[in-house]
């Protein structure tokens, strides 16, 4: 059976101009042996994490880090995988050295060492040495692709977890061994396309590469609508269909109770389709394709294969957001790149796009959060999706555990949302603290936990035998969340010093913590308060105790206040002793 051409439209554009005799299709055979890495080929390059996670080569470039993004795979690594997504399709082409290039079947680019011998890859249109690399067998139907100019580095993927980068990376990485990687060639594979990934009832477009079909049979560009899970984000210009299974893998596209016919427009009799090496066919004894003609500008049912090849695709379901009641802002459906920038998020504390999956070419927002202490929550498996300019990203497993994305800095006086609480690297994530050289105490609480940095002293409250006495006691680390004291260690500075604390590792705190005294309750803040009755009283520095707080006083988030038992609202506050 002759497979069907299926060619997405970024290839088109790139490559040549499409051949009759040139069939591909959308289902990856798993290369066993070097015979079968030709020139001709497409191909995805993966690998398996030591933790067993399947990651695909993908070509999109971390900039700050040079290295390129790796995409977390659901699936193992089979004897096939179906997939469609043009940004993980590579080409390897042999040179006259011996050597090969990989090249992105989207964008035509190469991918490049930033520097022989080290670290650091880009993708470049240049051909030249830092392009080239050597391609070798090795065991159990495996490859490793390295430095050509190393015997020692090649290209894998790691979690990266410092150095300002969070995330799953290809780059050229030193090696003791060389790295096994599994490579994927498409058509490779006597199966004729997955005719069952589609859900009966699944809302679907007329999709070739990134063109959708419109209602009036135009195409219509819709990239900034792809997601990472390989549906796509709607779009009310798209002519949409619902998908309905019928007997012996066929299906209808049904529309307002009309159905995708033969002619291409809606009619009320059904009208038969089925999937064939990717592609959408007619149920004819001779079989036509259903493909995008690019110099016609228009769509038809074609035998000779000469255009892109069309198949239904998924759409998700309307972009939808709501504030709850701890003001976070919660999206749902699918929210294209462009919908995701303009997001507004007046009113909340925090975002919650964790039930979403994000936009393949997302880009920074157009507006920003109402405080720069405002956490994004995304799913792990869409964390390489997230833009570098993106500030306090948070990652959230299938189990509910948290991690911080990468470094963030915190902005002190700044309302801090701590409901959700996340784990932290060493020095992942900090708070610099204005504090005044005279050697006077202050208040502090901070949402980390933290090494006491030099410069400063910190002390916790603690009960003394005088009963008009706080004893303090210095602590060299500071709990997450917990009530402080801090001065500085040279007093008689005129001026304020700015003091770093960055974060151990460890997590959060899930609210602001109370110390308890006898009496008396040492409070942190987080989101900074107002002042209401009489029990409240804020540390004087000066005077060095805490003193009757005004009404209607507000104290800034991180910072600490002290509540009297009511009863005991007329006692004599205890005042510090060192």
């Amino acid at each position: 059976m002759p497979r069907i051409l299926f060619l997405l439209f970024a290839f088109f554009v790139v490559f040549s101009p499409l051949q009759a005799e040139e069939k591909t299709t959308d289902v990856f055979g798993r290369v066993t042996k070097m015979e079968e890495v030709t020139d001709d080929g497409v191909y995805l390059i993966a690998c398996t994490l030591n933790d067993g996670r399947f990651v695909l080569l993908t070509n999109m470039v971390k900039t700050a880090a040079n290295k390129l993004v790796g995409s977390w795979m659901q699936e193992k690594p089979e004897k096939e995988l179906t997939y469609t997504n043009v940004t993980r399709m590579w080409r390897i082409t042999r040179t006259e050295h011996g050597t090969v290039r990989i090249t992105s079947a989207e964008n035509g680019k190469n991918v490049t060492r930033v520097k022989n011998g080290n670290l650091g890859i880009t993708l470049e249109t240049a051909n030249n040495s830092l392009s080239e690399w050597t391609l070798t067998a090795q065991d159990e139907e495996t490859f490793a692709l390295g430095d050509a100019t190393s015997a020692s580095r090649w290209l894998r993927a790691e979690e990266v977890t410092g150095n300002g980068t969070k995330g799953i990376y290809f780059d050229n990485y030193s090696s003791t061994s060389a790295t096994k990687l599994i490579l994927y060639r498409q058509g490779l594979s006597d199966r004729v396309g997955d005719k069952t990934t589609l859900e009966d009832g699944a809302t679907v477009g007329l999709n070739s590469g990134t063109l959708f079909r419109t209602a009036e049979g135009a195409p219509l560009d819709l990239a900034d609508n792809e997601l990472t899970n390989e549906a796509w984000a709607p779009d009310e210009r798209v002519e949409a269909f619902t998908f309905r299974k019928r007997d012996n893998e066929c299906f209808v596209l049904e529309k307002e109770g009309k159905f995708f016919d033969l002619q291409l427009q809606t009619s009320s009799a059904e009208t038969l389709w089925m999937m064939k090496n990717g592609t959408m066919t007619t149920v004819e004894e001779t079989p036509r394709s259903l493909c995008y003609d690019a110099a016609a500008g228009q769509w038809k049912l074609l035998t000779t294969e000469n255009g892109t090849a069309t198949r239904p695709a998924v759409f998700a379901a309307q972009p939808a957001k709501e504030i709850d009641s701890r003001g976070v802002l919660v999206l749902r459906g699918g929210w294209s790149a462009a919908a995701l920038a303009a997001l507004d998020f007046e009113g909340s504390r925090a975002a919650d796009l964790t039930q979403i999956s994000l936009p393949v070419r997302a880009r920074s927002f157009s507006s920003s959060p109402t405080t720069t202490n405002f956490p994004l929550f995304v799913a792990e498996n869409a964390a390489n999706a997230v833009p570098e300019n993106w500030n306090f990203v948070v990652t959230e497993k299938t189990d509910g555990s948290r991690h911080l994305l990468r470094p963030t800095e915190l902005t002190d006086k700044q309302p801090f949302f701590a409901e959700r609480v996340f784990s932290v690297d060493e020095a992942q994530i900090s708070l610099e603290r204005s504090i005044s050289g005279d050697g006077h105490w202050q208040t502090l609480c901070l949402p980390f936990p933290t090494r006491v940095p030099d410069g400063v002293t910190v002390a916790q409250l603690k009960e003394s035998e005088n009963e008009h006495e706080f004893e303090l006691h210095a602590v060299k680390e500071m709990g997450a969340g917990m009530p402080y004291l801090v001065k500085t260690n040279a007093p008689g500075e005129t001026t304020s010093l700015t003091i770093r604390f960055s974060s151990l590792k460890g997590t959060t705190a899930a609210a602001p913590a109370s110390h308890e005294l006898a009496g008396f309750s040492f409070r942190s803040t987080f989101d900074g308060s107002h002042v209401t009755d009489e029990t409240t009283y804020l540390l004087s520095h000066k005077e060095n105790a805490f003193v009757h707080a005004a009404a209607g006083s507000r104290i800034p988030p991180f910072r600490c206040e002290l509540i009297v038992q009511k009863e005991l609202k007329g006692l004599q506050i205890p005042r510090l002793k060192e």
